[in-house]
């Protein structure tokens, strides 16, 4: 991760002055996620402070309670934690785009970032053109839980919960399923693909669909929305 802000100095120290005295400090990032106490999360940014405090910079978080809520009037309360960045007093901004999906928050963050600052801006869990950004290889681990539920469990007939519909990282999920399904020999198409929203809820939505159509329930569900 270091290496990604290599161009502010290898200790992430700064020098800046401060009444007609010349001090060092401490370099800044403002990392801007929801629901940071989330497991996956929580080990990404453990894992982000190891590193940044390991080159002398400071990590300040700014997340959301929630990935999404559910009344208009909250999405606004939480979102509203995000009006409290400086962007001038960072040395570089990371957006986890993917975790932030009250609607129009994350586009309203990048425009702030576009207007308010000119230090380098990372794009976590995503894929956003104009941005340097980190993602994982969601199509190859989907077709890894789709070879292990086939070859060591014996299911064949399958379904995948993904994601919201029509991101890049919900295609990428499906691809790695239709991939390991027909590397299998197992007819596949849309039907077997159902959207959600990556979180518990649409977990139980989705089964409850499949098992109140006893005609089309399913053997097994691979989760897609797990990362």
């Amino acid at each position: 991760m270091g290496m990604l802000f290599g161009g502010y100095g290898a200790q992430g120290v700064k020098i800046k002055r401060v009444k007609g005295v010349y001090v060092m400090t401490r370099k800044r990032i403002a990392v801007l996620t929801a629901q940071a106490d989330e497991y996956t999360q929580g080990r990404f940014l453990s894992g982000f402070f190891e590193k940044a405090f390991q080159l002398d910079y400071d990590v300040c978080v700014f997340s959301m309670y929630l990935k999404y809520q559910d009344t208009a009037s909250r999405e606004v309360g939480d979102a509203n934690i995000f009006n409290l960045i400086e962007f001038d007093k960072y040395d570089a901004v990371v957006i986890c785009t993917d975790r932030i999906r009250t609607p129009g928050t994350e586009e309203g963050l990048r425009w702030r970032v576009e207007h308010e600052f000119d230090g380098p801006v990372l794009i976590v869990g995503d894929e956003i053109e104009g941005y340097k950004s980190i993602n994982i290889d969601h199509r190859k681990n989907i077709c890894g839980l789709m070879d292990h539920l086939i070859e060591v469990h014996g299911y064949r007939d399958i379904v995948l919960l993904d994601g919201w519909e029509n991101t890049a990282n919900s295609e990428l999920k499906k691809q790695g399923f239709f991939d390991s399904m027909k590397s299998h020999g197992i007819d596949v198409d849309e039907s077997s693909v159902y959207y959600g929203n990556n979180w518990f809820d649409s977990g139980r939505q989705t089964a409850m669909e499949i098992t109140d159509n006893r005609e089309q329930r399913q053997t097994s569900t691979g989760c897609g929305v797990c990362q």
